[in-house]
């Protein structure tokens, strides 16, 4: 176990750490430092405790924001996740309508052809019917 110096709020402070975990501590040490300055600047004569309590709350308010951020994050990705699942065989089924509709000229031709012929026949016959 390995013990760290910090200063926060102008005060040092010996902590104890897991060894390797000591500039991980400093950092922390860092922002909690910054915040006790920013908040001990904009309060009249801060009593240390309040200080420290008023620093806490901040940073838990933030951590907080940051969790609700996360949660909703997941939650959007969910939804997400539920549009593609629903979008898919929506995909499918427009690219079989895509391709019926790119069949129909042709088969609109052939059905033409066909009727031409038809037509044709019973001209044909008509005519012979006629003659007969």
């Amino acid at each position: 176990m390995a013990d760290v110096t910090v200063e926060i709020a102008g005060r040092r402070h010996v902590l104890g750490c897991e060894d390797g975990e000591e500039e991980h501590l400093r950092a922390l040490a860092r922002e909690i430092d910054a915040e006790a300055v920013a908040l001990a600047a904009r309060m009249a004569s801060p009593e240390e405790a309040r200080l420290m309590l008023m620093v806490a709350l901040v940073m838990a308010d933030r951590a907080v924001e940051a969790r609700t951020g996360a949660e909703e994050a997941a939650a959007l990705r969910e939804e997400v996740a539920g549009l593609r699942a629903e979008l898919a065989p929506l995909q499918a089924e427009r690219a079989v309508m895509a391709d019926a509709l790119n069949a129909v000229p042709e088969r609109e031709a052939a059905m033409n052809a066909r009727l031409t012929a038809l037509a044709e026949r019973i001209e044909a016959l008509t005519q012979a019917l006629a003659s007969a």
